[in-house]
């Protein structure tokens, strides 16, 4: 179980999120919305490759995960 909250999340290089980041210290809860498309599974990915601490279906970084190009390395931080 986790004990601390995300205070930051920076997201670089990962599907098509290039550059993002995004401040979680506003409360005690986030709210992703939007359009198909626009990266709100994306966001919820790189937090869940983040914190695992083994390959699965859903944190598998393929080819495909490179949004710019695969000599740029993909960048997940998280900052509690």
């Amino acid at each position: 179980m986790l004990t601390n909250k995300i205070i930051k999340l920076r997201i670089e290089n990962f599907r098509g999120l290039n550059d993002l980041e995004i401040n979680f210290n506003s409360g005690n809860y986030f709210l992703l919305a939007g359009k198909n498309g626009v990266g709100k599974t994306s966001i919820l990915e790189a937090i869940n490759y983040a914190f695992s601490s083994k390959y699965s279906k859903f944190t598998e970084i393929v080819e495909g995960d490179f949004c710019t190009d695969t000599e740029i390395k993909i960048s997940i931080e998280l900052n509690d």
